[in-house]
């Protein structure tokens, strides 16, 4: 069980830092029209995502980062 927790919690910090970006985010954005607030919270979901996933689960990510390194130039587009 314990193993369980350790492989999952870099998938359930990420999320965490996601949601409380989003619900930081979301006052801030209620004005604009739906598409408008739609587009940034998303963008701005990525970006969140993507950093936290840099930070918590680093050594998932690496491996295949390495990986794709390893891929010629045209490949990779």
């Amino acid at each position: 069980l314990a193993e369980l927790g350790r492989a999952l919690c870099p998938s359930f910090l990420c999320g965490a830092v996601l949601a409380a970006a989003l619900a930081a985010l979301l006052p801030l954005v209620e004005s604009f029209g739906p598409a408008a607030e739609l587009a940034i919270l998303t963008a701005a979901g990525a970006v969140v995502y993507i950093a936290a996933t840099a930070v918590f689960a680093r050594s998932i990510v690496r491996p295949i980062w390495g990986g794709w390194r390893g891929v010629s130039p045209g490949a990779a587009r």
